[in-house]
Formats: structure tokens, sequence, C-alpha cells
């Protein structure tokens, strides 16, 4: 009897910890999301989105249907299609998970960003709103790698001097965020980038 009420209360404060783990997550992803409350857990279910192969969704910040903030634990919402007004979502999500990805990064300065990775096979699973918005590129400034020898600070005019440069690369990442918007900042960017391989950067013609 003595086991069993050990083995009772272990599995009790295992299923406490992986709460308050998810709880301290959203947390911090609040905080990072300019107040934004997060939501993360089982109300995630009531979420369905095509997330990078070898990733699980884990929170879901500031998530909006126009100007109605929409609550997971009463509503049931598809990111792979649009909704019946026509208008994509805005808000942001945050996928975990270490996978390694083959593919090319480009040095293309915009308003949109400057350090793209465009990975040689689709991350998502199935065809998909979401997918084809967000999983076929992937933006690097957020996490930009020490491998490449680029400047940390995207106001160094050596991104211009590069601009228009393109290298082939293995990397392995631990997470992607997604921004849903329609401001420069919206995309993909890879989090805990780390190069496993790279080629050098030489330069090409800038897209029209």
């Amino acid at each position: 009897m003595r086991l069993v009420s050990t083995g009772f209360f272990l599995a009790l404060a295992l299923v406490t910890w992986k709460v308050a783990a998810d709880e301290d997550q959203c947390g911090t992803l609040t905080a990072r999301s300019v107040g934004q409350p997060c939501q993360c857990g089982s109300t995630l279910s009531n979420l369905k989105v095509a997330a990078p192969k070898g990733m699980v969704l884990k929170a879901v910040c500031g998530l909006f249907a126009g100007a109605r903030p929409i609550d997971l634990r009463t509503e049931k919402v598809s990111l792979d299609k649009y909704p019946a007004s026509g208008n994509y979502y805005s808000g942001e999500l945050y996928f975990a998970g270490t996978i390694v990805v083959n593919g090319v990064v480009r040095i293309e300065a915009s308003d949109a960003g400057f350090l793209w990775f465009y990975p040689e096979t689709s991350l998502a699973p199935y065809k998909s709103v979401f997918a084809h918005s967000y999983d076929r590129v992937l933006k690097l400034d957020r996490d930009i790698p020490k491998a490449f020898g680029l400047p940390k600070d995207i106001g160094d005019p050596r991104w211009f001097t590069s601009t228009c440069s393109r290298a082939a690369a293995r990397l392995r990442l631990s997470a992607i965020e997604v921004e849903l918007s329609e401001q420069d900042s919206q995309g993909a960017y890879a989090i805990g980038v780390e190069v496993l391989s790279h080629s050098s950067f030489k330069k090409e013609k800038c897209p029209q």
C-alpha cells in the first residue's frame, strides 16, 4: 500500500510540475508579447494549425479575429484556412522541438528583415493557409548565428553592402516563433539556431 501511495504522489508531483512549467512559460511569453495574454496547455487542443515537423505548439499569445480576442477555452479555431470573414488571424505562436534543416541562407536587406532561411523541403506536414504563409521562409534576425560572421546590429552598414548574397547551410533549430500580422515584422522566426555546416556567402542577383 505504501508503494502505491508513493507512486501516486510521484505521478501527482510530475503533473503539478508540468502544469507549473507551462504556466511559467506562458507568463514569460506574455511579458515578451507586449502584455498580450498567452494561452498554453490543454486549451491549445482547440487550435488547429500545421505545426513544423518535429515541433509542437507550446503557446499562443494575443490571438485575434479582426478586433475580437479569441479565448481557446471556449472557442475552436483553425489557422489552416481563412475564417468566414476572409481576414486572417493575428497573434503570436510558439513552437518548440529540436529539428535539423537543410536549406539556403540569404542576405536580403529590407524593411521586413535582413537574414532569411529557405528550407529545401517544406516544414509543415501538409498544405494549409498557415503553412503556405509562414513555413516556407524563416527569419534569422532575432537570433543571428555567430558562425556566419555577420554583424549582430542590423543597423550596421555591412548588411547593405553584403545584401543579395547566399550560402547553403544545415541548421539545428530549437524553436520557431510566428507573428501573425500585416506589419513588416510578421513572419516565422527561427530561435536557438545552431549552424552545423555552411558554405561561404556568394553574391547573387537581387530579386526585383
